[in-house]
Formats: C-alpha cells, sequence, structure tokens
C-alpha cells in the first residue's frame, strides 16, 4: 500500500518498499537498544548476551517453521471435490496446466478482427499486471496460428502413400511459415513481459505442488479419489506409481477399513510449453529423435493436455508408424530423378527442421533470460538440459545434401 501511495504502482516496488522498511525497523531497534540506556558496561554486556540469544531463538524458530512448510499442504474438501471431479471429467490431472491457463482462458477484443496476439484478452487472471496477459496469450495466439495445419498433419502418411508431392510441399511451406510466426510472437516477450515480474510474482504459480514451501498437496478426505483414479486403471490404491495415467503419488498412510479416504499427497508439475500439442506433433511428423531424457518428460506432459489432444498424439505416433516415415520419403523422392518435387521436399524438410531447431533455441534464450536465477523452468523442468537437447536432437534430423547428389553426406545450407 506505501509503494502504491508513493507512485511506485506495481506488487515489485511494493515489496520492495516493505523490505526497506524491515530493514529501517531493524536499524531503529538498534539504536534503542541497551546500550543507550545509561548502564554501566556489565549491564550493557547482558543486554547485548540477552539480544544475541533472541536472535538465535528467532533463527531456530524460523528454521521449525521452513520444515513445517516442506510438510504437504492440505486442499479442504470444498476445493478438492470439484476440483477432482471436474479434472476427472475432463481427463486432465488436478493442476494449473497450459490448457487451464491458456487454451481455455482466451477470448477476442473485438469478435470482428481475426485472432491476433492483440486482439486476443485473458478471461480469468491470477495478479492484475499486464505482463501475466502476454505471458500466457503469446502461447494460446501460437496455437491459435498452427491449430488450422493440425488436421492436415494428421494426413502427412495419407499424402505420402499416394506419393501427392506437390500438396505435401505446400503443407510442409506452410509448417515452415508458421514457426516464423511463432518466432515474431515468441518475441514480443522481451518488451512485454519483465524479468522482475515473471521470476518474483508469476513463476510460483507455475510450479506445481513442490515447492521451496511445501512438498506436495493432499486433497481433504470426501474428495472421491477412489482406487481407479488414483493408481490408475486395473491398479490398486496400493500401488506407488502408475505411468500409464500419469498419476505420481506417494500413500502417507492407509487404512483398509475406510477406502474412501486414502491420505494421498499429489505432487504434479504445473504449466509448462510442453503441454503444447503442436511441438510435440512437429517432432512426430519430422522423424525428430529426442533423447530419453526429453522424450520422457514429453510423454509425461501429455497427462497434462486435455484427453483429445493426449488421445490424438498417441493416434498420431501410431499412423506415422504405420508406414515410411517422413524423413525416408523425402530421401527417397529426392535421389529420384523421376520426381519433380524431390529437390523442393529435401529443401522444404530440412528449411522445417532449421525454423524448428531456431524456435527451440530461442525459448532457451527466452528461458535463460526470465530464470537465470534458478534450475528449473515451469513446469519444475530442468529447462537448461531439456531445451538444448531438444535443440540438439532437431538439428540431427536434417537430411544431407548427397540426396540431391551434392555427396559428402553434409548437411544442407
Amino acid at each position: 500500500e506505501k509503494g502504491r501511495k508513493q507512485g511506485g504502482g506495481t506488487r515489485i516496488e511494493a515489496e520492495k518498499t516493505l523490505r526497506e522498511d524491515d530493514v529501517t525497523a531493524e536499524d531503529d531497534d538498534n539504536k534503542h537498544s541497551p546500550d543507550d540506556s545509561g548502564e554501566d558496561s556489565d549491564d550493557s554486556g547482558k543486554a547485548q548476551q540477552q539480544q544475541q540469544q533472541q536472535q538465535q531463538q528467532r533463527g531456530v524458530e524460523h528454521h521449525t517453521s521452513n520444515e513445517e512448510q516442506k510438510q504437504p499442504k492440505i486442499v479442504p474438501v470444498q476445493l478438492a471435490r470439484p476440483w477432482w471431479m471436474v479434472s476427472s471429467r475432463l481427463g486432465i490431472v488436478p493442476a494449473l496446466t497450459h490448457a487451464g491457463c491458456d487454451n481455455w482462458n482466451w477470448c477476442l477484443i473485438d469478435g470482428s478482427k481475426a485472432p491476433t496476439l492483440d486482439n486476443l484478452r485473458l478471461i480469468t487472471k491470477m495478479t492484475d499486471e499486464k505482463d501475466e496477459d502476454y505471458f500466457h496469450l503469446i502461447v494460446t495466439a501460437m496455437g491459435l496460428r498452427s491449430g488450422p495445419l493440425v488436421p492436415r498433419c494428421f494426413l502427412v502418411q495419407d499424402l505420402i502413400s499416394e506419393r501427392k508431392d506437390a500438396e505435401l510441399l505446400e503443407l510442409m511451406t506452410k509448417i515452415s511459415e508458421c514457426l516464423e510466426a511463432f518466432l515474431r510472437i515468441f518475441g514480443k516477450a522481451k518488451s512485454h513481459i519483465r524479468t522482475s515480474y515473471f521470476f518474483h510474482i508469476h513463476r510460483r504459480f507455475l510450479q506445481g505442488f513442490v515447492s521451496p514451501h511445501f512438498d506436495g498437496v493432499i486433497f481433504e478426505r470426501g474428495a472421491d479419489i477412489r482406487d481407479e483414479q488414483a493408481a490408475g486403471r486395473g491398479g490398486t490404491r496400493r500401488r506407488r506409481r502408475s505411468k500409464e495415467r500419469g498419476y505420481k503419488f506417494e500413500l502417507l498412510s492407509e487404512d483398509d477399513n475406510d477406502d474412501c479416504n486414502p491420505k494421498t499427497v499429489l505432487r504434479y508439475k504445473g504449466g509448462s510449453a510442453a503441454q503444447f500439442l503442436f511441438i510435440q506433433m512437429l517432432d512426430l511428423l519430422l522423424g525428430i529423435s529426442q533423447p530419453d531424457e526429453v522424450k520422457s518428460f514429453q510423454e509425461e506432459m501429455r497427462y497434462y493436455m486435455p484427453r483429445e489432444h493426449r488421445a490424438f498424439l498417441w493416434d498420431y505416433a501410431s499412423k506415422m508408424k504405420s508406414g515410411i516415415s517422413l524423413p525416408s520419403y523425402v530421401r527417397q523422392r529426392a535421389e529420384n530423378d523421376g520426381s519433380p518435387h524431390g529437390k523442393a521436399l529435401l529443401k522444404a524438410y530440412n528449411d522445417n527442421i532449421t525454423k524448428l531447431k531456431a524456435f527451440r533455441l530461442f525459448h532457451l534464450g527466452v528461458a535463460y533470460r526470465y530464470i537465470t536465477a534458478g534450475e528449473k523452468g515451469t513446469g519444475s523442468t530442468p529447462w537448461k538440459s531439456f531445451l538444448q537437447k531438444a535443440a540438439d536432437a532437431t538439428s540431427k534430423a536434417r537430411l544431407p545434401c548427397c540426396c540431391m547428389g551434392g555427396g559428402g553426406g553434409a548437411p544442407c545450407e
């Protein structure tokens, strides 16, 4: 409040003012310590000793408080029951996700205009800062830009089997244009999202159910966390983990006579760009082989997507494995002089790889700018390792120039 009265206008400045007030108050306390009371040196020494003891006591109490905060937090039944029931109906984990704060949380400012970044606004916000709008609407705008390409990408295997090279070339050209648009949209982050706002205010909302202050959450009894929901289909409540359904938990206590009251600690991650369907789809489409660390995290993030998105990616992965892969087909056509589109297909494919790598490296640069003070990204990911490995794997998918008779096996420029 004092920060706003002084013209600060932001929560960051208010917090800074409060911190300065605390320092000033502590200095005032020191100025009025017993040393100034006129007592002899013995009394002064006793007073200093008492003050040290009090400081040590405050340190112990603070340490104890931190230990208590590391315990799981309880979500009261009034919130736990509807939260769990709605999440179960949607087929998504009960946590803040890309779907909840991006995909389903926007509307047009002017319904007569196109859904561009400047024509979008959030429906529900966690803060009153404009930075939050751009943080979530940037990803939303990317989803709106790529949405029309998703059903067309699903038909790639059909285009390959029917050798419709012209349509395949057109699609890959559209994908390159879309990735270029992604970079332009993503570039708005620097000018519209303050690093101080993200790191000190908004980042905490994206950390999921594990933070420096608590270790997971427990949905209070009556939240209907039953056997199949907690442990996965075909499992039991005693099961500790279920990779099939993505539910990860640990049972703190178990009463066989009260199956309706499992005390279950949920340690879900928060919102992450890895929950964006189109980027995962491009890895499958372009035949990019991600390292196990990246692949495992991508598969885990599918449980944070809406049920339909998750099922779509599973179906798409199966469909792309049912025939020849896109890079194999492009190489084959490029080596065939009888194909009028062979060389153009190779160039378009490598252009897709180049643009996707550029997008991932740009994401790495943005993450470095906003999260340099910590090792965890949004969704509690070790962001530097994850993003760099994803970009490196993307680069390795480029096809060599020998496909066009260039020889030497070097990647095409």
